[in-house]
C-alpha cells in the first residue's frame, strides 16, 4: 500500500509542477505584452508630441516600434509553446493517474464538461487565445508601418 501512495504522490507532484510551469509562461506572456504596450504607447507619444509625423527621427522611432512589436509577437508565441509543452506533460500525468487509479472517471468528467463548454460558447471556443496575443503585438507593427509611411511622405 505504501508503494501505491508513493506512486500517486509522485504522479500528482509531477502534474502540479507542470501545471505551475504552464501558468508561469502564461503570466510571463501577459507581463511582457503589457511592457511592450507601455513602451509602444510612449514611443507613439514621442512621435506625435510635436503635432507632426515627419522626418528621420520619427522613422527611427517607428522602426524601433516595429522591432518591439515583432519581439512581442515572437515572445508571446514562444511562451505559448512553452505553456503547451508543460500542459501536455501535465495532461500525461493526469491521464496516468486517471487510468490506473480512477478507472477513467476523471476523463469522463472532463469530456462532459468540455461538451457543455463547447455547446455554450460555439464559435468563441474555436478562437485560439494565443493568436489574439500575437495579433495585439502585430497591431503595434502595423501602427509603426503607418508612422513610417507618414513620416517618409
Amino acid at each position: 500500500m505504501q508503494q501505491l501512495d508513493e506512486t500517486i504522490d509522485a504522479l500528482w507532484r509531477m502534474y502540479e509542477d507542470n501545471v505551475t510551469q504552464s501558468r508561469h509562461h502564461e503570466t510571463e506572456r501577459a507581463a511582457i505584452v503589457g511592457v511592450v504596450f507601455t513602451i509602444g504607447a510612449v514611443l507613439i507619444g514621442l512621435v506625435t508630441y510635436d503635432g507632426a509625423i515627419s522626418g528621420p527621427s520619427d522613422i527611427a522611432v517607428a522602426v524601433f516600434l516595429m522591432a518591439l512589436g515583432i519581439f512581442g509577437a515572437g515572445f508571446s508565441y514562444k511562451n505559448y509553446e512553452r505553456s503547451c509543452y508543460h500542459f501536455q506533460r501535465a495532461r500525461g500525468f493526469r491521464q496516468e493517474l486517471d487510468a490506473v487509479y480512477f478507472k477513467g472517471r476523471l476523463g469522463e468528467i472532463n469530456q462532459a464538461a468540455d461538451a457543455r463548454h463547447d455547446a455554450s460558447l460555439g464559435i468563441f471556443r474555436k478562437m485560439k487565445l494565443h493568436r489574439w496575443w500575437i495579433a495585439i503585438n502585430l497591431f503595434i507593427v502595423l501602427i509603426a508601418a503607418v508612422i513610417v509611411v507618414l513620416a517618409a511622405s
